[in-house]
């Protein structure tokens, strides 16, 4: 069910209609990306531009985690051109990318009714990052707190619900972007998606917004 990318973070196995997928189980952290930063140094993304990222959306260690702060643990402030960046280097092998609108609805409607998983296995796996390890561990602890004692489903493990807003193509392939998901209520202001049925919307994208995320998927066919 579990594989983990070259960061040691975990993707999940998603069977769709048309493809399987692997995707991040989490939106991608700020781990993961300061990673990827120094493993690929630009002028583009150097420190005084994610000084400014950090500005307006400040990040949250694993270990200060709570209900009300857990989306400081996702990059944002991102746009499409430099998420997609990330994308086109984050793998060693082809198929990897942001996900378009539609498979990132896929994704939800199959996490949304479906359970919880173990994640006993993936604790198991010695190549675990330790930084996921830490925010897979403060999450769970504050699922619940999250979520207000409704039942989890695979949907709020994934934070595909209370998460942050997900940048994804319009349509696969393509070089126009919209954003969608259910966002954390650190991010009062925005308006957010029904949380059964999240639907994608077209902000402008010239200016750094901290309230997007992303993910990534693995296509295997």
């Amino acid at each position: 069910m579990f594989e983990l990318d070259r960061y040691g973070f975990p993707t999940i196995h998603v069977p769709l209609a048309d493809t399987d997928v692997h995707v991040h189980f989490l939106p991608v952290t700020r781990s993961q990306f300061e990673f990827y930063l120094a493993d690929h140094p630009s002028p583009g993304m150097d420190m005084e531009w994610y000084d400014a990222r950090l500005k307006d959306h400040p990040r949250v260690d694993p270990g200060s985690v709570d209900e009300k702060n857990y989306a400081g643990l996702f990059t944002t402030g991102l746009r499409p051109f430099e998420a997609q960046q990330v994308a086109d280097l984050f793998g060693d092998a082809g198929g990897v990318g942001l996900p378009d609108v539609d498979t990132w609805q896929a994704i939800f409607r199959y996490a949304v009714v479906s359970p919880p998983v173990d994640l006993g296995p993936l604790h198991a796996n010695p190549k675990l990052s330790p930084f996921a390890r830490r925010i897979l561990d403060r999450l769970a602890m504050k699922l619940d707190a999250i979520l207000k004692g409704a039942a989890p489903t695979l949907a709020d493990q994934m934070f595909l619900r209370h998460g942050v807003n997900e940048i994804v193509e319009r349509t696969r392939g393509g070089s126009a972007y919209s954003v969608i998901g259910y966002p954390a209520s650190r991010f009062s202001t925005l308006t957010a998606s029904d949380p059964r049925d999240p639907k994608p919307s077209n902000p402008s994208f010239h200016q750094p917004n901290a309230s997007h995320g992303f993910r990534l998927v693995w296509r295997t066919a």
